[in-house]
């Protein structure tokens, strides 16, 4: 359902909360929810379907036209982020465990209509987001490691949890940073995508705040790499300082020039910054990075390269502290010697090592999920279908097949008009469906 009008007062780039892109003509907003908008393609594809949108038209922006194999693509894309996002959680039980231990990885939302985040740091895991927090409006987190769901502790005191009742005033074991008030980066700002200067983040993978790296000025600076390379890491400047394993890795990965770190025997000796070719620090020190020269690490000590044990390919260490970069995962590339494994449980970072604590673990397992959660449905839509009467089953064949004919006649007549499909004629034949049904079901 949709209520059309022109919208001559959108300044400002608007974001659709459905794929995360900008929103350059027909706008859809949710009467319901807080701050939520829909693209078109979004719109077409039944995102949102439960609430009223109320639809505008920007001033002066071309007609959108796209065809139904467009909006197919784009619901099968959506569904695709969306499971390898959120496949893992199960959407009717909530993630704390009493006495139990935290998931390894989990998405995470923030509501921000239950508390004040600057305030009160707080988070919720998928299915209380849908149940306890459903149309409020929710900051997502992404991923976040070894969290147990705040709903329905001391920290939301008016929204009991709808699926845990009994929770303890508080999990001691939750961790929180600047990203649970809703701010990120060195920066500390706030996360608006409808600002007009909204622009990329990514998440370090070993601290997990997130970071604009499109920006470069007295704050902020370009990384080295790129992300658009796969299976790697973004480490920030502040970890790759703080640790000394992590400075010499990135230092080798930004001194090799390339996205893929060379052959442990191959090693540049130094962990130098190339002058050209790379995004380099920029000349300001930034107000929260680490200063340029090497600062002491909260990481306990390797041994030196004559004295390391066979086996063990730590990079080299670096006598300078190199910027944020995008490097070869580090889950899978981390030198696993005992000695060095040791050094990333004394400092807190064991996971870095274990290839089934990353995130593209965490998404392969959600994709496999669902894919496996759908087998079942179908297998038992189909075993629910054998037990019906023979009667009944003829009922939902033909209606199978007279939904197959009506789509085969509106994109005949269509082809054979020229039009293309739009989000208006979509809607058209859903509506004539409806009634079409009701028809039939008054008539007996």
């Amino acid at each position: 359902r949709s209520v059309v009008l022109m919208d001559d007062s959108t300044t400002a780039s608007v974001w659709c909360d459905g794929c995360d892109a900008e929103i350059r003509a027909t706008r859809f907003r949710c009467s319901v929810c807080e701050d939520f908008d829909l693209c078109a393609l979004c719109k077409a594809a039944g995102i949102h379907a439960e609430h009223t949108l109320v639809e505008s038209v920007i001033e002066g922006a071309e007609p959108e036209i796209f065809t139904l194999a467009d909006v197919v693509r784009h619901r099968e894309r959506l569904a695709a982020d969306a499971a390898a996002m959120f496949g893992e959680a199960d959407s009717e039980l909530c993630t704390y465990t009493p006495g139990g231990p935290c998931p390894k990885r989990q998405s995470l939302f923030v509501c921000a209509t239950c508390t004040d985040p600057e305030a009160t740091p707080a988070a919720v895991c998928v299915a209380c987001s849908l149940h306890c927090h459903g149309g409020h409006k929710l900051i997502e987190l992404y991923t976040k490691r070894n969290f147990a769901c705040d709903c329905g502790t001391g920290l939301f005191p008016a929204v009991p949890c709808k699926l845990q009742p009994d929770k303890p005033a508080r999990h001691l074991g939750n961790a929180y940073n600047h990203n649970f008030a809703g701010r990120f980066c060195v920066c500390r700002r706030a996360y608006d995508p409808d600002a007009a200067d909204a622009t990329a983040m990514h998440q370090c993978a070993v601290c997990e705040d997130w970071f604009h790296t499109e920006l470069a000025d007295d704050i902020h600076e370009r990384p080295f790499g790129s992300a658009e390379q796969e299976d790697t890491d973004f480490v920030c400047k502040q970890c790759a300082a703080k640790h000394d394993f992590l400075r010499d890795y990135v230092a080798a990965a930004v001194a090799s020039g390339t996205d893929s770190l060379p052959s442990s025997g191959s090693l540049p000796s130094s962990g130098a910054v190339p002058s050209s070719g790379t995004a380099a620090p920029s000349s300001a020190a930034p107000t929260s990075a680490a200063p340029a020269s090497p600062v002491p690490s909260s990481s306990p000590g390797l041994p030196a390269a004559a004295t390391r044990a066979p086996g063990c390919h730590r990079a080299p260490a670096s006598s300078s502290n190199p910027p944020a970069a995008f490097v070869p995962s580090l889950h899978t590339h981390l030198c696993k010697c005992t000695a060095c494994l040791a050094v990333y449980a004394a400092a807190g970072l064991a996971f870095l090592a274990d290839p089934d604590d990353s995130l593209d673990a965490f998404k392969a397992r959600g994709l496999a999920h669902t894919e496996a959660c759908e087998a079942q449905a179908m297998e038992q839509g189909l075993s629910h279908l054998s037990q019906l009467p023979h009667s009944a089953q003829i009922m939902v064949a033909e209606g199978m097949r007279a939904l197959q004919d009506d789509v085969r006649d509106l994109l005949g007549s269509m082809a054979a008009t020229g039009e293309v499909l739009t989000a208006e004629h979509v809607r058209q034949f859903m509506e004539a469906r409806r009634l079409k049904r009701k028809r039939a079901d008054d008539d007996g």
